[in-house]
């Protein structure tokens, strides 16, 4: 697998909840300017549309969750 095939299906893991039934796609992109960092996951933009929800707050959150957990080989 590839690293944004894996950073995809991991971040789609994290977000199935806040999607319920309906499927996520979080869309993990090499980013286009170094300050987004290596990759960006554009399809969560979508999901920050709630009232008091950014895009940096639900980043943010996915990221704490994922940290914890060992990257698969």
């Amino acid at each position: 697998n590839s690293l944004k095939k894996q950073l995809n299906d991991l971040i789609a893991q994290e977000l199935q909840p806040l999607r319920g039934a309906q499927p996520v796609n979080p869309n993990v992109i090499t980013a286009s300017t170094p300050e987004f960092g290596a990759h960006q996951a554009t399809g969560v933009l979508p999901l920050a549309t709630p009232p008091n929800r950014t895009p940096q707050d639900l980043g943010g959150r996915t990221l704490a969750r994922l940290h914890p957990r060992p990257f698969p080989p």
